[in-house]
């Protein structure tokens, strides 16, 4: 009892004495690492019910932007590609602060946006570049009636946005509105002949005139990163047929 903790090794007989009533044996303690190691049963391989089954690997879905906050929604209207066939699209006014331009300029120097798809802005508009200038140069003009019109053309008339406020044509003339607004002080001049018809394109004129910096769009639905919005950006960003339509009056 003195030595149970042997027990955990193995014994070695050194000699052994017979006297009258019993053996004297002498033996000696091997410690556990000079034992001999038990072999281990191999491990019972699971049977194909038993396996585990792997799960069906899910693709990550994109965060979808929310959309766009709508400060008065109006009437339903169409607007004509190159081809002449047309889209579906809806009048609206929106907050400035909240369209998702190629850049941004409400701090003068243009600042590429990280959230808009390159494929959908083939101009440069780095600081000083002609693009860049143009912006500015509109923002001087100060013609309203550039943005605010009836016309059914992607490249003029107000700019054509997603639900989640991404700009598809019409970058421009987003941007100075922006340059306009922070830059310069406001857009008074813009938003002054958007309240006054408001009406024509189905819009409530007192929340116009509620909202600091509205920005009169034609909301399509579309996903900005879809084949559909890149060809439709195409009809709104060849140079060589922009120009300023009639004003509304």
């Amino acid at each position: 009892k003195e030595n149970e903790h042997l027990a955990l090794g193995q014994f070695r007989v050194v000699s052994k004495k017979k006297l009258k009533t019993h053996w004297l044996i002498e033996v000696e303690h091997v410690p556990p690492t000079a034992a001999a190691a038990p072999v281990e049963a191999p491990p019972v391989q699971p049977t194909p019910a038993e396996r585990p089954t792997k799960k069906p690997f899910k693709k990550r879905k994109k965060k979808k932007l929310p959309k766009i906050h709508i400060v008065s929604e109006g009437e339903k209207t169409e607007i004509e590609k190159v081809k002449g066939d047309s889209i579906p699209a809806r009048y609206a006014v929106v907050p400035l602060r909240k369209l998702i331009a190629s850049h941004d300029f409400s701090k003068g120097a243009p600042r590429k946006r990280g959230r808009y798809p390159d494929s959908l802005q083939p101009r440069d508009y780095s600081p000083g570049n002609h693009e860049a200038m143009k912006v500015v140069n509109m923002a001087m003009d100060g013609k309203a009636a550039f943005y605010i019109s009836d016309h059914p053309a992607a490249d003029s008339g107000p700019p054509s946005v997603t639900p989640d406020g991404i700009v598809i044509n019409g970058n421009g003339r987003v941007m100075s509105l922006q340059y306009a607004a922070y830059e310069m002080g406001g857009y008074d001049w813009y938003k002054s002949l958007l309240i006054k018809n408001a009406k024509k394109f189905g819009l409530d004129p007192r929340k116009v005139k509620a909202e600091d910096h509205p920005v009169l769009v034609r909301i399509v639905e579309m996903d900005a990163n879809g084949e559909e919005a890149q060809k439709f950006a195409v009809a709104g960003n060849i140079p060589s047929i922009q120009y300023f339509p009639a004003a509304v009056k």
